[in-house]
């Protein structure tokens, strides 16, 4: 989000805003995990980690993952000390506006993309 938006002086984000957060899905989505600010870290943490994936995926192989298949593959790598750890790392650099690690699909290894 843009310091504008924050500001109030873009109708639109509002307007965006609410259009989402009346849909009903996403509703109970937010209301169940939006409780506390660590939940909302958490959360943010995980779509964070859904985006740099599916990015990173469509760019490497020109496919598109499934959101069942990426969701597992967040699974696996936060049970994974390592993985969690470069997630983490990435997370804190990222709120921190510091750079991230180019590539969370490099870190990956073949086993967890299921060599595609």
């Amino acid at each position: 989000m843009n310091t504008t938006a924050a500001r109030g002086n873009c109708p639109r984000f509002f307007v965006k805003m609410g259009e989402i957060m009346s849909d009903p899905e996403f509703r109970k989505f937010f209301d169940e995990n939006f409780n506390n600010w660590n939940d909302i870290k958490t959360v943010i943490m995980f779509m964070k980690t859904y985006q740099f994936i599916e990015n990173e995926y469509t760019v490497k192989t020109g496919k598109i993952m499934k959101s069942s298949e990426i969701a597992v593959l967040i699974r696996e790598m936060f049970s994974n000390k390592e993985y969690r750890r470069f997630i983490v790392d990435n997370m804190s650099n990222f709120i921190e506006d510091k750079p991230c690690h180019s590539s969370i699909i490099k870190f990956l290894p073949n086993k967890l993309l299921g060599d595609r």
